[in-house]
């Protein structure tokens, strides 16, 4: 979030500033803010650190709200610092120090360290603040494409509920107020229109009452697996926690997975459709579709396949050539090379080599 220097106006624009331009995952927001915070009071762990200094002034109260509100830390207050390292505002007759610039970040993880620069000379009365900022770029990234995955509709389902989808269209497009908005926002939002109502109509999602009990205990486990997996600092215990959690959802969806494929074979077997039953179990694994004759035409019949792949093999593991006695070399046939002696020069290298105090071994 960036907004443009506020020194000159009066709260109520700054505190609107603030709130018409908060968004996004990561948001941070600094500056001199003109408002001590002191020391934490009970109840506002999730707003703030321990290591808060001074007295609370007025707008001290409001930037604590206003973090409360907004779901915001005040990152300078969770760093233990020395005492000369907090004050980030010096008067002009040096007589008062406060602090009153901060750094206020939406995610206390990403923090990892808050301080203020002193040896820097600035033509203000104002010390530089310094955040150490890390990001998990993997992590953010796969929430991101998970968040933005388009629920998929039953177009043949739809196709069947065709005038009723109409009708709801028709409902929704004479609600919708877009004379005074840009082509694009009028593009955007009679699309999300158009797609919320295929998506009650036709949806592929399985609702909440035909989820198996299996199934939602899948869920509930697999979303406590997220929410320890965002948690950029775990403690011992959530590690721990987390490793298990991640084996347990595994072997819970293997059984499910074995449960469901024996569902299915049982089924077919009792209906008489085996094969449809052995297709949907290996759809997973490529079939080879066509093959070739050696004339060269494609055949596409199963049996056909078969006897190619069978000719294949059976040509390529019989051969029809008769064996051939391979010469067998003569010992001795050519004498053998006589190794050149050790050189003096030789030794004396070997033994520079050699390191001090050490064992030369049972060949020296």
């Amino acid at each position: 979030m960036l907004l443009p220097p506020l020194r000159g106006h009066s709260s109520e624009y700054i505190d609107k500033a603030i709130r018409d331009n908060y968004k996004g995952k990561y948001t941070i927001v600094m500056g001199d803010l003109n408002a001590k915070v002191g020391q934490r009071k009970a109840g506002e762990g999730k707003t703030m650190g321990s290591f808060g200094v001074g007295a609370r002034s007025r707008r001290g109260d409001m930037l604590i709200e206003f973090a409360e509100e907004q779901k915001l830390v005040i990152t300078n207050t969770y760093f233990k610092k020395d005492k000369t390292r907090y004050w980030t505002w010096e008067s002009p007759n040096e007589a008062t120090r406060n602090q009153i610039d901060f750094i206020v970040s939406s995610q206390r993880g990403i923090v990892k360290n808050c301080e203020v620069i002193a040896k820097v000379c600035i033509t203000s009365d104002h010390r530089l603040v310094r955040a150490k900022i890390c990001i998990n770029t993997i992590l953010a990234r796969l929430e991101f494409i998970n968040n933005k995955k388009k629920e998929s509709i039953n177009i043949m389902k739809l196709k069947e509920r065709k005038d009723e989808f109409q009708l709801k269209l028709k409902n929704r497009f004479a609600c919708l107020d877009v004379e005074d908005i840009d082509l694009d926002t009028r593009c955007d939002k009679l699309t999300t229109v158009m797609l919320e109502e295929a998506a009650s109509l036709a949806s592929t999602k399985k609702s909440e009452n035909t989820k198996l009990e299996e199934d939602k205990t899948i869920e509930a486990l697999n979303l406590r697996r997220k929410d320890l997996r965002k948690k950029e600092i775990k403690t011992r215990a959530e590690k721990i926690e987390y490793a298990e959690m991640v084996k347990t959802v595994r072997k819970k969806r293997r059984q499910r997975t074995r449960k469901r494929k024996y569902d299915i074979i049982l089924q077919t077997l009792k209906s008489g459709r085996v094969p449809n039953a052995a297709r949907k179990q290996d759809s997973n694994k490529s079939r080879i579709c066509q093959l070739r004759h050696e004339d060269g035409t494609l055949t596409s019949d199963r049996s056909q396949i078969l006897e190619i792949c069978a000719k294949f093999y059976q040509d390529l593991y019989s051969s029809t050539k008769p064996e051939t006695d391979t010469p067998k070399c003569k010992a001795n046939s050519k004498k053998k090379d006589e190794l050149p002696s050790v050189l003096q020069k030789e030794v004396t290298h070997a033994i520079a080599q050699m390191k001090d105090n050490k064992a030369p071994g049972i060949f020296l």
